[in-house]
């Protein structure tokens, strides 16, 4: 044996839960037997050990489970604004699509829909001279079937077409007999008043309803047969009548004697 050297031997029992430690004992240490021995018991250091262990466990376990706690609240709440915002806006897209719809129901007989049907000579034409009543024609060509601008007319609320004369010393309706021009509807029938009289009287131009035709005795401007410069104009609205397929001047033999015609285009409205 030793003497006063450290020796440190460490003993387990066969159950392996107590340790058992042996140092030999310093001079001034008092012994009640002759091996010098002292044995310390670290049966308490042990259970010390552990349960500082299982406290760390405890404290793992704990932080695990306060983790997994926030996440699911966190995922709750997120999950529970999206699906809150998410039924505002359908409730919004539902709130704006009902305002559409009601304004397009109080609305729709406002909404009008224009049809403009165009022919091949809308610019003013001067009537090449002739000898006689109504011996010049102009027969405008429209840039669709006459079918098809007939279903137009008929399918729509309203139709109007402008029509002017121009003239010096040329008549246009001269109390109809003779008839020195006139237009013709889209079934060829001659109309004997022109654009702005809505009473469709024969011989009856705009200023003739009103009574502000240059020469009081006549209905139409220009029946006053003389200078200076003047015209008849204005808007055929008979929609069975319309388009004008032809028209017919005369009266523009003369030296003086000049005409000059402007057919606007077909336009028709109607509710959407």
């Amino acid at each position: 044996m030793q003497s006063r050297q450290q020796i440190e031997d460490v003993y387990m029992n066969e159950n392996d839960d107590v340790m058992y430690r042996c140092k030999p004992l310093s001079p001034d240490t008092p012994s009640s037997n002759s091996s010098q021995l002292q044995i310390t018991t670290l049966t308490q250091n042990n259970e010390d050990i552990v349960k500082k262990k299982d406290k760390f466990k405890v404290i793992i376990s704990v932080v695990v489970a306060f983790f997994f706690i926030v996440m699911l609240v966190l995922f709750g709440l997120q999950a529970h604004w999206a699906f809150g915002n998410n039924n505002q806006n359908i409730e919004f897209k539902e709130k704006i699509e009902h305002e559409i719809r009601t304004a397009e129901k109080n609305h729709l007989d406002t909404i009008q829909a224009v049809t403009e049907i165009w022919h091949n000579s809308m610019n003013e034409i001067q009537a090449t001279r002739c000898t006689g009543s109504a011996c010049y024609s102009h027969r405008p060509k429209y840039n669709i079937a006459m079918d098809k601008i007939v279903q137009i007319t008929n399918h729509s609320k309203q139709c109007q077409q402008y029509i002017k004369y121009r003239c010096q010393n040329s008549a246009l309706l001269y109390n109809v007999s003779p008839l020195y021009g006139y237009w013709s509807s889209r079934d060829g029938e001659k109309m004997q008043y022109w654009g702005g009289a809505s009473s469709k009287r024969p011989g009856y131009c705009a200023c003739g309803e009103t009574g502000t035709c240059d020469d009081k005795q006549t209905k139409c401007n220009c029946d006053k047969n003389g200078p200076p410069m003047t015209q008849d104009e204005g808007y055929l609205t008979d929609k069975s009548k319309l388009p004008v397929t032809e028209m017919r001047f005369g009266d523009i033999d003369g030296t003086n004697e000049f005409g000059w015609h402007t057919l606007g285009m077909l336009q028709c409205t109607g509710s959407v």
